[in-house]
């Protein structure tokens, strides 16, 4: 016969998660009745409300996260704010400075979508915005962050990336933004982007960040005449 004390655990429920020191209900049910008949619906009572606080409470910390997380989202791109990357530059160049851990700050113009809102209404340039910001969430690995920091530009923090090493994710991530044109479905416009990227220093700001990388991007390319 095999020793109990080394029997596997149940695979329905493993022994380590047992709550050892969890009192069984009929325990509470024989406390309460070893109060007085005329103080044990006080108990009962005070017992319930005490179980209705727990729930409001769960629930409350349930809507709060929910509120820190759409807080968080632009709502057109479905990415990040800018407030959210301004914080992930924050935490990169923190990281930079204190495991040396290499991150690169990338930021994707996108070129003739004031004019489309204007010829064509913002709804369709929300549209292309939209189907830039799935594109862009797709190339991008879990622990990358991107975001919309401007009504025409985007943002991103590649981390565990040096600008030399992630040349196959910036042609990846200009591939994702290209042929926006298909979008406008037949509509006289002509939509481009600009792709520029930097390593993350130690000490980084966000303006520093941006500051640096915006003249990369170079002067706006000018569409033909239409």
């Amino acid at each position: 016969m095999p020793d109990p004390r080394f029997a596997a655990p149940s695979p329905h429920r493993p022994a380590e998660f047992d709550p050892p020191t969890r009192r069984p209900a009929v325990a509470v049910d024989d406390e309460i009745q070893q109060v007085p008949v005329e103080q044990r619906a006080l108990v009962v009572r005070l017992s319930q409300e005490v179980a209705a606080l727990r729930a409001a409470l769960d629930l409350s910390r349930h809507r709060i996260a929910t509120l820190e997380v759409e807080a968080a989202v632009d709502p057109v791109s479905g990415l990040f704010n800018r407030r959210a990357f301004e914080r992930e530059v924050e935490k990169a160049a923190a990281f930079r400075s204190r495991y040396q851990t290499p991150a690169v700050g990338v930021l994707i113009a996108i070129d003739g979508l004031a004019g489309v809102a204007e010829r064509h209404g913002q709804q369709v340039a929300n549209r292309v915005l939209q189907t830039i910001g799935g594109r862009i969430k797709a190339t991008l690995r879990s622990c990358d962050v991107a975001a919309r920091i401007d009504p025409y530009q985007f943002a991103l923090v590649l981390w565990n990336a040096a600008p030399a090493d992630c040349q196959p994710r910036l042609d990846a991530l200009r591939a994702a933004v290209g042929g926006m044109d298909s979008l406008l479905e037949g509509r006289v416009a002509a939509v481009s982007s600009r792709l520029a990227a930097t390593a993350i220093e130690m000490g980084e700001t966000p303006a520093g960040l941006i500051g640096r990388i915006e003249p990369m991007l170079g002067a706006r390319r000018r569409g033909p005449r239409r």
